[in-house]
């Protein structure tokens, strides 16, 4: 979808004979993945959709009441703003602002005028300038600009991209994943921050394609989080990202595990299950040896399975629950996984109905030699009442494995009482319908807010109803939870 070369306006003079100019509308990106300049604000570029004529414009509310910036435009051009000439490289004030409005921007150029729209936005924007159609693999170079809504701020970084996923890279429109890095020249991981979030220098850019209310990770997430404050998860933000100067949409800015991210160190271990099968839902010892990153559909994600590969621990661990005794299970399983996670986890995926997350789309993470596994929660587009294509679940299913399956049933150090008595107590506060219901209704209200949703369905051709979807997710949970609260009390 991303062509090597993005037409644009440039508006570069060249001179023939003694007088005649002629004014040329596209160029390729410099050599410091440089793109033509059409207008700037405050030191921030009004972002450029060649498809539509339209220039956008992050700016916080706080400003819009007499939003006097200074303006920079190309020396050879004259610009009016809603009618109005701006004076380059000077203040102008443009009166008070409306988000979201379109206001027309006309560009001349000797006697070349060009009509855009410019529309003003709350919602951050990333351009991301690359020469290369950004493949599934390798990652491409490129340059990544975030411009805030705040007056001024706006923040580049070198960045190899690629796009995220093997489901995703079927799709049309395509998640990403990026290393931040030193420069052009040195490839090197460079720890970098972006918004609050903690420095990293590995990233992701989640499409948001198929979730019809484009909250479902990001909620679900929060709501591990309040669970219990030193459960591990990520960060987001929500963005609308440009490509060159396309505008491809509605994304949201993700942080990534890393060994900086999780605090870990030398000793820790990190295994993603990445399929869902019998050997990572624990039905199945995998049958080739563990010398290579991948056991069965088990990958070593931490340490870098290029410099060392740790499989034993994980390895006993998964031969425990699948071979054991049930003498030796009830035992042994406590000194090798932390059993209160465990309890969380599998509430967790029950009440976000996270059938797409016990075998894959989860972590298991041993910190240091004398922890135990714990799981990490990872990719949870796929719960409340919807699949991983946006179709309906029931809200009248368990979610579970080999492994819950096999603690329920053997209770090793009263697994099943304190599963009965955690789900009462997360009832009372984090799981009651009216938190779970304005988490979700806070986040579906900042994306009405953004006005994103109408661009993303003229551009990717959808029909997403966020009104309609909020109202789905409330009514669904509801159903849900009372079909748990009958499960766990006759347990």
């Amino acid at each position: 979808m991303v062509k090597n070369l993005i037409i644009f306006i440039a508006f570069v003079v060249i001179y023939q004979s003694c007088s005649k100019e002629i004014v040329i509308y596209d160029s390729e990106i410099s050599s410091n993945f440089e793109l033509g300049l059409i207008l700037e604000m405050n030191g921030k570029d009004c972002l450029f959709d060649s498809k539509t004529s339209t220039l956008k414009y992050s700016l916080a509310q706080a400003n819009l009441i007499n939003f006097s910036p200074k303006v920079k435009f190309q020396s050879y051009s004259s610009i009016t703003f809603n009618g109005n000439e701006l004076t380059n490289n000077s203040i102008n004030n443009l009166g008070t602002i409306e988000l979201h409005k379109k206001y027309p921007v006309k560009v001349t150029t000797l006697d070349e005028t060009k009509s855009f729209n410019l529309i003003f936005t709350d919602i951050p924007l990333v351009q991301i300038v690359t020469r290369d159609k950004i493949p599934n693999e390798p990652k491409v170079l490129g340059k990544l600009i975030l411009h805030q809504p705040e007056l001024s701020v706006f923040k580049e970084s070198w960045i190899n991209i690629e796009i995220r996923g093997a489901s995703s890279a079927l799709k049309e429109k395509t998640s990403f994943g990026f290393n931040t890095i030193y420069d052009k020249r040195n490839l090197d991981l460079k720890p970098t921050q972006f918004f609050s979030m903690a420095v990293n220098s590995k990233w992701i850019l989640d499409a948001l394609y198929i979730d019809k209310s484009k909250v479902r990770n990001r909620t679900t997430t929060e709501l591990w989080k309040e669970m219990n404050p030193t459960n591990a998860g990520i960060k987001s933000r929500f963005v609308e990202v440009f490509v060159n100067n396309e505008m491809i949409g509605l994304y949201s800015f993700n942080e990534n595990y890393t060994e900086s991210y999780l605090s870990l160190n030398n000793q820790s271990i990190l295994i993603s299950g990445i399929d869902n099968s019998e050997t990572t839902k624990f039905e199945k010892i995998p049958t080739q040896p563990t010398n290579s990153s991948i056991w069965g559909d088990w990958e070593q994600k931490i340490p870098d399975p290029s410099t060392r590969l740790e499989w034993p621990e994980f390895q006993s661990f998964c031969e425990l629950v699948i071979s054991s005794s049930d003498q030796e299970f009830v035992s042994k399983i406590a000194a090798k996984l932390n059993l209160d996670n465990i309890i969380d986890y599998y509430l967790f995926v029950n009440v976000c109905n996270g059938y797409d997350n016990v075998g894959k789309n989860y972590f298991f993470l041993k910190r240091d030699a004398s922890s135990k596994f714990e799981i990490v929660v990872w990719d949870l587009d796929a719960t409340w009442g919807r699949d991983s294509e946006g179709g309906t679940k029931s809200s009248t299913q368990i979610i579970s494995n080999a492994l819950f399956d096999r603690l329920i049933e053997l209770e090793p150090n009263g697994f099943k009482f304190k599963l009965k008595n955690r789900w009462n107590e997360l009832r009372a506060t984090t799981y009651s319908h009216a938190n779970i219901t304005s988490l979700f209704n806070s986040n579906i209200t900042e994306l009405i807010n953004y006005n994103s949703i109408d661009t993303e369905n003229a551009i990717w051709n959808t029909a997403t109803n966020l009104v309609s979807e909020q109202g789905y997710i409330n009514n669904w949970t509801a159903s849900r939870l009372n079909f748990l609260d009958s499960y766990f009390s006759n347990l």
